[in-house]
């Protein structure tokens, strides 16, 4: 029988593989508490899911749990991490979150879209939730009321619409004014929930317009993470390959430089 020489880590690898180990860990406890309470693919659980399964990361298991082993190159152990945490951190990956949402989902259709529904399931309360904290969606009702900003984009996701398309739809019902970001917010709704992918030529070159635009008016650090994150998560979903986040990481390295 032929023998196999085990992978060294570098320093650097193993540092990422013992955080790897120690956050897979209390994730997967979490997903088991969840499946007990609430049954299989709870909303943050499938979110995980998503982003762990792809092509470029592969750290799902067919049990559903997150995997580590040492094989795993510096971009799946980076990746791993950064949405395991994201995991850890929201508010619907507890029992308590959970039942939490449900109440705060329903007061938010309530209070936001006049809509009086209190008979919504765990999991359509989770994804409203968690659609509802993300900074770009809150930040578009400066401009548009949420319910009309809400309805196109769900369309705009479920026809797959180019941002050329969804860009002039929002447009054209903007009814107030009240800030001075309504592009940017634009361009992160439509790369974080909107664009499908690497296989149109066009909108690819649409998608890298729009974050070198973000990086050009990015004036902190916190903008620089911003963008990488929606970098990292385009990763995680097999929206872009490892060839175009390498490329798209450097720029965001290069203007960080400027700052």
């Amino acid at each position: 029988m032929p023998k196999y020489n085990k992978k060294v880590l570098t320093p650097e690898e193993q540092e990422l593989f013992n955080e790897l180990k120690k956050l897979s860990k209390r994730a997967n406890q979490r997903i088991v508490r969840l499946e007990r309470a609430f049954g299989k693919d709870t909303w943050a659980t499938k979110y995980l899911k998503e982003k762990l399964e792809s092509e470029p990361v592969q750290a799902w298991t067919t049990k559903g749990r997150v995997r580590v082993n040492k094989s795993m190159t510096l971009i799946q152990m980076k990746a791993t991490i950064k949405a395991t945490k994201e995991f850890l951190n929201s508010s619907i990956s507890t029992q308590r979150g959970v039942k939490k949402a449900k109440i705060k989902a329903i007061k938010t259709l309530k209070t936001r879209f006049s809509t009086d529904v209190s008979d919504i399931s765990y999991e359509e309360a989770e994804a409203l939730t968690k659609f509802f904290e993300d900074n770009e969606v809150n930040g578009i009702t400066n401009f548009i009321p949420g319910s009309d900003a809400l309805a196109i984009i769900e369309e705009a996701r479920e026809m797959k619409s180019d941002y050329t398309t969804f860009a002039s739809q929002m447009e054209s019902i903007i009814r107030y004014n009240k800030g001075s970001s309504y592009e940017s917010i634009l361009r992160k709704i439509y790369a974080k929930y909107i664009y499908k992918g690497n296989a149109d030529t066009n909108e690819l070159e649409i998608l890298y317009n729009n974050i070198f635009e973000l990086l050009s008016n990015a004036s902190n650090e916190s903008d620089l993470q911003e963008v990488e994150s929606i970098i990292s998560d385009l990763l995680s979903q097999n929206k872009i390959n490892e060839q175009e986040y390498n490329y798209l990481m450097n720029e965001v390295n290069n203007k960080r430089k400027e700052l």
